[in-house]
């Protein structure tokens, strides 16, 4: 069974890593084993079936303006916790020996998490030169990505990301519909780029695949009004409803999907403003007022051996999930569901037990 590694990194909304999530999902149905390394905050719900997540210690930030990056507790990060995760996401890749590796947004993003991102990428082309060298132990790289990028104020930033993608990408991956809006319209420099790109069609869960054309209720038009986890997306909601009544489009029925990061006051004042005709929908925030704490114990264990001045043999032993415990997954929310009410599900990996050793000078 052939393995393949998915790096996520979400720092303000959620859209990235539930992407992953179902990404890591269908890969692991058609037969591959997959490991999720996701490098952002541990969210509810669900984690993807058969699927082996690795957490790396957390980064998240405070603003749209994605700077400075911080832990948990929303402390800058330092050197020492950017060592950490590098050495985390090295020793992964090293136990995974994957045949292919999937980096969501980078290099078209997420640039502030290059000093563990490029030591990845070094490795990987230590390897070898070419993944389609019979025999070769190099494992296929590829850029996963939406269709609309964040616009760079500066082309010596989208040259960077040409560059990136030239020197380590072997495929990128643009997840949406090309009818819809081009990769190269928030990309300009796409004639320039050595990968090739594939469209894979818009990322959908499942259950999200109504059928068309069976004349109920769900081939009725309507107007969808999405912010994604809905952390910084709130104004967007609120401009939206208030713009229905002025809309050509104001007849229509308008589904406004509220996240799970949305504020409580937030969503109840768009609620106020919603004509009779719009879809009320539980927020999926909701199964998390339900769900259990986290019971999870990591452990570390460090031997520094001094070899001669300024040299070191250090050997470390990490143990993830040291206890083993089970975390549940909230109960299904959806009242039509058969499993209301019911936790059905675990989401944590089992125990991982990680072992090291490396110069120190």
């Amino acid at each position: 069974m052939a393995a393949v590694m998915i790096y996520v990194q979400h720092l303000l909304g959620i859209g990235h890593l539930m992407r992953a999530r179902l990404i890591a999902e269908a890969l692991t149905d058609i037969g591959f084993d997959v490991t999720l390394v996701s490098g952002g905050m541990a969210i509810g719900g669900r984690m993807p079936r058969g699927v082996r997540v690795v957490q790396l210690p957390p980064i998240r930030v405070s603003d749209a303006s994605f700077m400075p990056l911080r832990d948990a507790n929303f402390v800058p990060i330092d050197d020492a916790y950017r060592a950490a995760r590098s050495e985390q996401l090295i020793a992964t890749y090293e136990s995974v020996k994957p045949a292919a590796v999937i980096f969501e947004t980078f290099p078209f993003g997420r640039r502030s998490l290059r000093f563990e991102l490029m030591p990845l990428l070094e490795r990987i082309a230590a390897a070898n030169t070419s993944p389609r060298e019979a025999g070769s132990p190099r494992p296929l790289v590829i850029g996963s990505v939406r269709d609309i990028l964040q616009v760079q104020p500066k082309v010596e930033r989208e040259r960077e990301m040409l560059v990136w993608a030239k020197t380590w990408f072997d495929a990128i991956l643009v997840h949406a519909d090309p009818r819809f809006v081009k990769f190269e319209e928030t990309f300009p420099l796409l004639p320039e780029l050595g990968p090739p790109i594939r469209y894979t069609g818009f990322v959908l869960a499942p259950g999200d695949r109504l059928p068309i054309g069976s004349g109920a209720e769900d081939d009725r038009p309507e107007v969808v009004v999405s912010a994604g986890g809905g952390g910084v997306g709130i104004d967007l909601l609120a401009l939206a409803l208030a713009a229905q009544p002025k809309s050509r489009f104001g007849h229509l029925t308008w589904r406004v999907l509220a996240g799970p990061n949305i504020p409580d006051a937030g969503f109840e004042r768009n609620s106020a403003l919603q004509p009779s005709q719009n879809l009320r929908i539980l927020s999926s925030r909701f199964s998390g007022i339900r769900s259990d704490g986290a019971n999870n114990l990591d452990l570390a264990i460090i031997k520094n051996t001094r070899l001669r001045e300024g040299v070191q043999f250090q050997l470390r032993f990490e143990a993830i999930n040291a206890l083993n415990h089970p975390q549940f997954n909230p109960p299904n929310t959806t009242p039509s569901s058969s499993a209301f009410g019911q936790v059905t599900e675990t989401w944590a990996s089992p125990r991982t037990v990680l072992f090291a050793a490396k110069i120190l000078f």
